[in-house]
């Protein structure tokens, strides 16, 4: 969860703290002019839109898995983004490694930007560029649009990652968050 400049963050901890969150104001925002993209690179990955039910139930689990959620949570959220739906402003997308689902990432637009969320990538798949890949297939997508401007916010893993694609640290965001208990967050 996001605060927004209204709400201080005490407002909010009296009710989240007790419920197992935790709070942060370290979170980069970064962005990226979406003229300034890297051009496509070689990358072992094969990307591709969701566009069904099914593909978004393998979108979750990978999603689920790259960050390290619990499985419990992987029903839920895969209700959440069946709610959400798989057209505009929303585009998921699903890499595959030697036709094994293995990296998630979601585009959103809204507000004149391109937003980049969702960027997991399964342990075993890691090192081998395909997080850039992911970021970079949504934020083509979303140039080709006639987007300019492609917006985030980073994790520590994702923060090197996504300096290389060009991304520049704009602002430190707070927000609230929980760490699950039964996997180490990826």
């Amino acid at each position: 969860m996001v605060l927004t400049p209204h709400l201080e963050p005490a407002a909010w901890s009296a009710h989240l703290l007790p419920r197992g969150f935790n709070y942060t104001d370290d979170t980069p925002g970064m962005a990226i002019d979406l003229a300034s993209l890297p051009p496509p690179a070689r990358h072992p990955v094969t990307i591709q839109q969701v566009a069904d039910q099914p593909t978004l139930a393998a979108w979750d689990q990978v999603f689920t898995q790259g960050y390290g959620l619990p499985d419990s949570m992987a029903p839920a959220f895969l209700r959440l983004m069946e709610s959400l739906g798989t057209g505009f402003p929303l585009r998921h997308y699903l890499g595959l490694l030697n036709d094994q689902p293995v990296a998630t990432s979601t585009l959103f637009i809204g507000a004149g930007v391109a937003g980049i969320y969702n960027v997991a990538t399964l342990a075993q798949a890691r090192g081998q560029g395909i997080g850039s890949a992911m970021t970079l297939t949504a934020l083509y997508d979303a140039r080709d649009l006639g987007y300019r401007a492609g917006v985030l916010q980073s994790s520590g893993m994702g923060y090197p990652v996504y300096q290389r694609l060009g991304f520049q640290k704009l602002c430190q965001m707070d927000h609230f968050y929980c760490i699950p208990t039964s996997h180490s967050r990826a």
